[in-house]
């Protein structure tokens, strides 16, 4: 399945349009061993500043944001107009705080709408550690909009991770004009918990706060995504943390996940644990990332999918990068074993997933610390088989920069690219953000070719009616979104098939009010290339 996303900037009364395709020089600092991947790029060179925990986020219009904490204190956020090959970076954020976690998420249909949003969670000190967990609001150009703190307390720790997520896109029933979600962990007594809060109305307030789990030695890690599908438009929020406990030097943890059942404010399931999925270990698991299904498509149960990825214990002491699936998992706790890195004397960690909406596929990616490289898998939502996971990265070889990389990853739905961030070492103590992408279209071989598209829109502007013309290179599916500026959906075209060539499709806007609204044309479904 290949497909591509076309975006168009409308005005009604008076319509524009604008499109263009843009390809993106590279950045290198070092040639790369691999035929695939391409050329390592330092979000950030500096060589007297220890760079950790990296993480990155992709907006709709294809720009690139990237956090990283400071060892000496607070954070800084990184913007990519070019999808990686220059950056530039905020002002150094929450300075003077130790920080223990950071994570941040996107809003925004172009640039003029785009907003980050970073939250972290850290101490200052003084007589007595004040913990807080903060939520942060930037414009595109990464100027402070506004704070609000979340959490907060005098402890000796506090708050050891956090994660962030939103359903902009594709906005939850009765969110206005969409909904935030946050999950932190709170270490403490009586129990630890794990927190949920929610924003009904994109970032003003957080008015909704669910306690997921209360019980347990030390939740320590934690992962948010919103999930959806047609069949089930309203959506939900799913959580994945670890429970980690120690005993006698020894290694034992717990992934569970859970969702929300009412949209996005509403009560939240049981937890389920995951870590003996398909006979494993029990207490053998940590470190989870999580990536749900969020398009306009559903799988092959009528419903969306969800991803769960985590370290696993191996027999032996090694370990590796594990995943686990549900094809419906509103309906029930019917996860499966859906990805492994291998067997034997490994030592794989560090696995995080992302959801390809373009293509409906998922991205894994890991640490191989045993053979120096970080690595990438692709499968689709559907999971036929936890054998299918391609793998892009074979040729990867990186060894002087790879110690503890903790690698994200994304795609990039304008430049169709596969996009990492991690901490690389640049020398035995200073780390460095650095960023990567995969230079062959997502999903294909060398010798393959990818589709291509064009449209224009006329007339333009436009009062009542306007023409979408397009041309196809081959047969396949093209569907149509349409959504205004803060996000909200308002018109959908569900998929149809058209042959190869050229095609017109009338567009009737005289049911929207007067504004500027962004066109999404998706054109690819199932055929041979």
């Amino acid at each position: 399945m290949l497909q591509k996303l076309m975006i168009l900037v409308l005005m009604v009364s008076g319509i524009n349009a604008m499109a263009q395709q843009t390809t993106f020089p590279g950045a290198p600092y070092k040639p790369m061993d691999s035929p695939v991947y391409g050329a390592d790029v330092l979000i950030q060179g500096n060589p007297s500043e220890d760079q950790r925990n990296a993480r990155i986020v992709v907006a709709q219009n294809g720009f690139l944001y990237s956090a990283y904490m400071i060892s000496s204190g607070g954070f800084r956020i990184a913007r990519s107009t070019d999808n990686g090959a220059s950056w530039v970076h905020s002002a150094t954020l929450r300075g003077g705080y130790s920080l223990n976690a950071i994570d941040i998420a996107v809003t925004g249909a172009d640039s003029n709408s785009i907003n980050i949003w970073a939250i972290s969670t850290g101490y200052k000190n003084s007589s007595i550690d004040v913990w807080d967990v903060v939520i942060e609001k930037f414009d595109n150009q990464m100027n402070v909009l506004s704070l609000t703190t979340l959490d907060q307390r005098l402890a000796n720790f506090g708050y050891p991770d956090v994660a962030i997520a939103t359903d902009f896109a594709y906005p939850s029933v009765g969110a206005s004009p969409f909904s935030i979600g946050a999950l932190y962990c709170k270490m403490g007594t009586p129990n630890d918990n794990i927190v949920f809060k929610s924003s009904a109305d994109g970032g003003a307030t957080y008015s909704n706060t669910q306690t997921l789990v209360s019980t347990g030695l030390a939740h320590m890690n934690v992962a948010l995504a919103f999930g959806r599908s047609p069949s089930y438009p309203q959506g939900r929020y799913f959580a994945a943390w670890d429970k980690q406990e120690f005993f006698g030097g020894g290694y034992f943890g717990q992934v569970l996940t859970a969702y929300s059942l009412n949209q996005f404010d509403g009560a939240w399931s049981a937890p389920y644990s995951l870590d003996t999925i398909a006979g494993g270990n029990a207490n053998s698991a940590m470190d989870p990332s999580i990536a749900c299904q969020s398009d306009q498509v559903d799988n092959v149960n009528g419903a969306f999918t969800v991803v769960v990825t985590y370290d696993k214990l191996l027999p032996g002491g090694s370990k590796c990068a594990y995943g686990a699936g549900n094809l419906n998992p509103v309906a029930g706790d019917t996860w499966t074993p859906v990805f492994s890195s291998g067997t034997g004397t490994r030592h794989d960690f560090e696995p995080d997933i992302a959801y390809d909406g373009s293509h409906q596929k998922f991205y894994v990616t890991w640490s191989d610390s045993l053979n120096a490289k970080l690595k990438c898998a692709v499968n689709d939502m559907n999971l036929q088989t936890s054998g299918a996971w391609n793998s892009f990265s074979d040729g990867y070889n990186d060894a002087a920069n790879i110690s503890f990389p903790f690698p994200k990853v994304k795609f990039n739905p304008v430049s169709q690219q596969v996009v990492h961030v991690w901490d690389s070492h640049r020398t035995t103590m200073i780390c460095n953000a650095t960023f990567d992408k995969n230079n062959l279209p997502v999903g294909i071989s060398n010798a393959t070719t990818p589709e291509r598209f064009s449209f224009s829109v006329s007339p333009n502007p436009c009062k009542s009616q306007t023409n979408i013309s397009f041309n196809l290179d081959r047969e396949g599916n093209v569907s149509l979104l349409m959504f205004d500026l803060s996000g909200r959906q308002v018109l959908t075209i569900p998929s149809q098939l058209f042959s190869l060539g050229s095609h017109r499709y009338e567009l009737n806007t005289g049911t929207l009010k007067p504004g500027c609204y962004i066109v999404q044309l998706q054109a690819g479904n199932a055929f041979g290339i």
